[in-house]
């Protein structure tokens, strides 16, 4: 079924996570809104939400438990970069992380530091910045129209540490996914994909890559009341086949009605396509299987290697699991037709944090 122009649907997608025009705000007069929204929320102040724990507890407490981030991913000829700037409420993070298609290896860099407000409530004329050692990383959005800039660096003093830099500019490519999901009754999870073509250069120890045609970028701006005890399971895929820059987005996560409430969605030549919930399988040979019970969606993530970090920061307890390797499969965009993902290069976050 077709929907409003460089949107589309299946029969199998509720009319509420059809995208209708975006609010002002996420939160008025204390109670936020919930569906999925056509472009960038101006005021992304889930803060205000009233009583999002369903108990009166002091503001603070409340913004304690919001985990909030804002990470871009690029896919290009060599190999994925993902980035982030991660507020975890007692704890901020900068994380870079490259998946080198070549030596099928992953190299992380992931530096802690004190709870700071690091993540705005805008991605309209805003950046985000924040600073932890010897790492820094910088992300200037203007997605009124359509573009960001990203300088991220680690630049370690230890020789055993390799340095990595990326300096990016994201030109928009598609409409952006923007969900407002519940996970209670006042109680929200705000997520924003957007999809783009990336220029500039990123460098991984000695080895500098100049992006070309081939580069696709995701920037993923999120903020949620997450669970005491957080789980979602998460994998994207980009790039460019015969032509054509495509890139799917898949998460199965705590949020309650999924079916009206979903973040599912697949970038095809210009247009932004609804895909169904889904199931994780994690196989028996380390890889994972995603589908949905329509047959709209059916891939293999083959995993080549992983990231993975397990810590106590201040009573906040992370299993960490983020893999990296290629895509093999398909899903359906317009009119049935089958989009295959063969040899898209992606990661997968398996993500489980016990909360204060």
């Amino acid at each position: 079924m077709q929907g409003k122009a460089n949107f589309t649907y299946s029969e199998h997608i509720h009319p509420k996570r059809f995208p209708v025009p975006s609010p002002e705000a996420i939160v008025k007069d204390g109670k936020s809104v919930f569906g999925a929204f056509e472009g960038a929320i101006k005021n992304l102040n889930i803060d205000e939400a009233k009583r999002p724990l369903g108990i009166p507890v002091p503001r603070f407490i409340n913004n304690l438990r919001v985990k909030e981030w804002e990470a871009y991913e690029v896919s290009f000829d060599e190999g994925f970069l993902c980035g982030a700037i991660y507020d975890l409420g007692p704890a901020v993070f900068n994380i870079m992380m490259f998946y080198d298609a070549k030596n099928k290896k992953v190299y992380a860099n992931q530096i802690f530091g004190a709870p700071r407000k690091c993540a705005k409530n805008s991605l309209i004329n805003s950046t985000n910045s924040l600073k932890t050692g010897d790492f820094k990383a910088t992300i200037e959005n203007h997605f009124e129209n359509g573009t960001v800039f990203i300088k991220s660096s680690y630049a370690p003093k230890d020789e055993s540490k390799i340095p990595m830099s990326a300096d990016l500019l994201f030109r928009n490519e598609a409409p952006g996914g923007v969900t407002v999901m519940p996970f209670g009754e006042n109680r929200p999870l705000y997520t924003h994909k957007g999809f783009f073509k990336a220029e500039g250069t990123i460098s991984i120890g000695d080895r500098t890559f100049v992006l070309n045609e081939n580069a696709t970028g995701i920037i993923d701006d999120h903020k949620g009341y997450y669970n005491l005890k957080m789980h979602y399971d998460w994998v994207t895929c980009m790039g460019v086949k015969d032509g054509v820059a495509l890139g799917v987005n898949l998460c199965k996560n705590q949020a309650t009605d999924p079916e009206k409430y979903c973040e599912n969605i697949l970038w095809y030549n210009g247009s932004l396509h609804l895909l169904p919930t889904v199931d994780f399988e994690h196989l028996p040979d380390g890889n994972w299987h995603v589908y949905d019970k329509y047959g709209e969606v059916d891939l293999t993530f083959h995993i080549d290697d992983s990231y993975k970090l397990k810590t106590e920061v201040l009573m906040v307890k992370a299993n960490y699991h983020a893999p990296f390797g290629v895509v093999k499969g398909y899903v359906k965009g317009a009119e049935g037709k089958k989009i295959s993902l063969d040899g898209l290069y992606g990661m997968g976050e398996d993500i489980c944090y016990h909360n204060i």
